[in-house]
């Protein structure tokens, strides 16, 4: 979905009334977040906005070291790792 469906389905108060598709449950991390006022759009490197907008939508906080050992040594992964 792009953007603009996203802020067209927000505009027309899908964010409450389909929440699940939207912004997301325990099964699902939505597709329309942004639009909906329950993420934002952190800088690159900026590592205490994304654990801000993790928290906000309910996720655990992540730990770099455990992801860096997950994918320490797996070429199909390299690109990866410096996202982490």
């Amino acid at each position: 979905m792009c953007a603009a469906d996203s802020l067209r389905l927000a505009e027309a108060g899908e964010c409450k009334a389909n929440q699940n598709y939207m912004t997301g449950s325990s099964g699902s991390i939505g597709v329309c977040r942004r639009a909906c006022g329950v993420c934002e759009a952190c800088p690159p490197g900026d590592d205490a906005c994304l654990e801000a907008a993790r928290a906000k939508q309910g996720f655990l906080p992540r730990n770099k070291e455990e992801l860096q050992a997950l994918f320490r040594g797996t070429e199909d992964n390299a690109d990866l790792q410096d996202q982490l």
